[in-house]
C-alpha cells in the first residue's frame, strides 16, 4: 500500500458524495456508517456503501476503508454483513479527532499539518475535498528528505 497522507470521510447515505469520493484525489476514502448516518438511514447507507465498494479499482484510486461504530456494538454485525465486499481494504473503528473543522481556514489547516508532521504523523483525516491538496502537500517528503533517504538507504 502506498503511504497515505489524506484520509477522507464520506457520509454513507450520500450517493452523490460517494460517487465523487472514489476519484483519484484523496489517498484513502472512508465511507462512514458511524455518526454521519442517522439510524433511520442505516440500511440505505449500507446498501449505497456496498455498491460503492464493488466499483472496479483503476490506477490512482484511493484505498478503501470503512468507518464503523465499533466491534461488539449493536450495529457492527449489520454493517459488516452488508459491506464485506472485494475492494474493502480496512476498517476505521475509533472516531478520528484530527479533522480540521474550519473549511475556510486553509492557513490554519497548513499550520496544523506542519505541527502534526513535526510530531511524527504522516497524514491527516479530512471532510472536504478542498483539504486534500494542502494535506498531501504538507506531508509529502521534500526533495531534501528524499535525498537524505537515498543517502541512508
Amino acid at each position: 500500500m502506498k503511504q497515505a497522507h489524506s484520509w477522507k470521510f464520506v457520509p454513507g447515505q450520500m450517493q452523490r458524495m460517494l460517487d465523487k469520493a472514489f476519484g483519484p484525489a484523496a489517498d484513502v476514502v472512508m465511507p462512514d456508517l458511524e455518526d454521519s448516518v442517522v439510524p433511520a438511514q442505516k440500511a440505505a447507507a449500507r446498501a449505497l456503501v456496498a455498491q460503492a465498494l464493488v466499483r472496479p479499482l483503476v490506477a490512482g484510486s484511493p484505498t478503501r476503508y470503512l468507518r464503523i461504530k465499533g466491534i461488539g456494538l449493536a450495529d457492527c454485525p449489520f454493517d459488516l454483513d452488508a459491506v464485506l465486499e472485494p475492494g474493502l481494504e480496512g476498517f476505521v473503528v475509533p472516531k478520528v479527532e484530527g479533522v480540521w473543522p474550519d473549511l475556510d481556514d486553509t492557513r490554519g489547516l497548513e499550520e496544523d499539518c506542519a505541527c502534526s508532521r513535526a510530531l511524527g504523523f504522516t497524514g491527516k483525516s479530512l471532510i472536504q475535498p478542498s483539504q486534500i491538496e494542502p494535506i498531501n502537500r504538507a506531508f509529502r517528503p521534500s526533495a531534501d528528505e528524499f535525498a537524505q533517504r537515498e543517502e541512508e538507504g
